[in-house]
């Protein structure tokens, strides 16, 4: 690795468990700076194990960034399951910090990623009740939404769900996979007029 990063003789001679919290938090910084994903983790599990307890307001901002920074860890290293969980955790945690709504968001796109559908659905729902969303936000949220209604064959919450999300598609040139799952929804609940509504658009795609 380069100058900013750690060496793997450099790793080998650091325990997490065993280093200071200066050293610990330095090292993660080190490693970060140098996209050490992999590397940086176990040093960032034991700085949240240390920092946990503590009620102090500049430990606790040091806490939430380590927590983020763990989740985006597990998920570049292709570890979406602790990644989703770990997300799921800081917008639990921390309530007011403004990077809550992209956690719970993230959790729920890296529990599609594992395939588990109805925790992202939770995810979804949850960030959903917050009025403070942007559009863009929703409009990703309702996707995702969507699919894992389809994923779990919740044909009637499919439905709802894209008709809350095709205010936002009306300007995109490409939804054709809202509209198929719409239409598949549609055909399994046996609701032949609107699968002929919806045909039109089905042609132009």
């Amino acid at each position: 690795c380069n100058a900013r990063g750690l060496t793997i003789n450099q790793l080998e001679n650091l325990d997490p468990k065993k280093v200071p919290t200066s050293q610990l938090l330095d090292t993660c910084k080190k490693l970060l700076s140098n996209d050490q994903y992999q590397e940086s983790i176990p040093f960032l599990n034991e700085t949240i194990i240390r920092l946990n307890d503590s009620s102090d307001k500049s430990v606790i901002n040091t806490l939430s960034f380590t927590i983020f920074q763990l989740a985006d860890c597990y998920m570049k290293v292709g570890d979406y399951f602790q990644a989703a969980n770990t997300y799921s955790q800081f917008a639990d945690q921390f309530i007011q910090d403004p990077q809550r709504k992209d956690a719970r968001l993230l959790s729920a796109k890296c529990y599609t990623l594992s395939g588990l559908w109805r925790n992202a659905e939770v995810q979804i729902n949850i960030l959903l009740k917050d009025t403070t969303l942007n559009n863009e936000i929703k409009k990703d949220a309702l996707r995702i939404l969507a699919e894992s209604c389809f994923e779990q064959k919740k044909w009637g919450d499919v439905i709802q769900t894209i008709k809350r999300l095709s205010r936002f598609l009306q300007s995109e040139k490409n939804h054709s996979s809202s509209l198929i799952m719409l239409t598949i929804s549609y055909t399994k609940l046996n609701l032949v007029d609107q699968i002929l509504n919806v045909l039109p658009n089905l042609n132009e795609i």
